[in-house]
């Protein structure tokens, strides 16, 4: 397979000159949005994780054809001018790996696997879930409706809507999940509560599926790694006031150094799709005082269109092969 930072078809590419120069001097730089590592990937409605043995093959990939990131230098590029952002070091696309929602996981199994390889990463954890132990609500709403059984044949969410329990629990979980996403954290607890009751269990997180702990962060954070910012509680910020807005997002930040100790400059926009966070959410992050905020939609970040509005490109639980073809598409100029 040839190279990710190589052009598509003759018709789709740029005159043969430019994309030499192009590849040569100013190769995309991608950010890479994982959330979960784990030995066995198990159920998982949301495809947010990638086993242990496909995470090192992704990293093994990367480290032979991509030039891989420090954070520092990720964020020092960000402003400069298009002269100063050309590469003069053999034309790799240039990568940075991310992590949303601060997994225990990505403690116990990520961080051993990139620092073997002296590589870097942002971790990206909810403020208010740390050291809980409670299981993210999207987890909990998957325990709710494939392991829990509502007495009446369907589940009634808080605006009286009975949502059937289908064959393909899948179909049930996007209904309901569709439904809780937009409502503020308030709401969404009463609802799950609620729908846990009807179905007659009480959602656990297991060691891996946890919120990390401070304890954890902060040895993410002591082994070289860095710690950016996600939001209060995992609510959709396009739906909130400006106020609740302001609080998830300079809450986050505030929480986090005061705990952690150290300055938390980096920002990911919980679900992070073009309809999740708008112009009030970037004004809010670049108030909060974070020097940049990620999206969750695929593009070069070289040339994003803003600093608070980073694209990152979502990985799923591939093999190294399927990475280097998203990688691949996500090269092309």
């Amino acid at each position: 397979m040839s190279g990710p930072w190589n052009a598509g078809p003759a018709e789709q590419r740029p005159s043969r000159l430019r994309a030499t120069l192009r590849r040569q001097f100013a190769p995309p730089t991608i950010v890479l949005l994982y959330h979960r590592v784990v030995p066995e990937a198990g159920r998982d409605v949301n495809l947010l994780a990638t086993s242990t043995a496909n995470f090192v093959a992704h990293l093994d990939w990367l480290a032979a054809n991509t030039r891989p990131l420090r954070v520092a230098e990720f964020l020092g590029s960000l402003g400069r001018s298009g002269v100063s952002q050309l590469s003069f070091d053999g034309g790799k696309p240039r990568v940075l790996i991310t992590f949303d929602d601060g997994y225990a996981d990505n403690f116990h199994h990520a961080l051993p696997l990139l620092a073997e390889r002296g590589l870097e990463a942002i971790v990206f954890p909810l403020a208010e879930p740390i050291g809980t132990g409670q299981p993210f609500w999207w987890d909990a709403l998957e325990q709710v409706v494939f392991d829990g059984q509502p007495a009446s044949g369907g589940w009634k969410l808080p605006n009286g809507t009975l949502v059937p329990a289908h064959a393909d629990r899948s179909i049930t979980y996007r209904v309901i999940h569709a439904t809780l996403k937009p409502l503020p954290d308030d709401a969404r607890r009463k609802a799950l509560s609620d729908l846990a009751e009807q179905s007659g269990l009480r959602p656990q997180a297991t060691a891996d599926s946890r919120p990390m702990n401070w304890r954890e962060l902060r040895g993410w954070a002591a082994a070289g790694l860095s710690v950016g910012g996600h939001a209060w509680t995992h609510s959709q910020l396009s739906a909130l006031s400006v106020d609740e807005i302001c609080e998830e997002i300079a809450g986050c930040k505030r929480a986090l150094e005061q705990r952690l100790g150290l300055p938390v400059d980096t920002f990911a926009y919980p679900f992070g799709g073009r309809d999740d966070f708008d112009a009030l959410c970037e004004d809010a992050v670049r108030s909060a005082g974070f020097s940049c905020a990620f999206a969750n939609r695929p593009g070069n970040a070289r040339w994003a269109r803003s600093r608070y509005a980073l694209p990152r490109c979502l990985v799923r639980n591939w093999t190294g092969d399927e990475l280097a073809e998203h990688m691949q598409r996500w090269c092309r100029p």
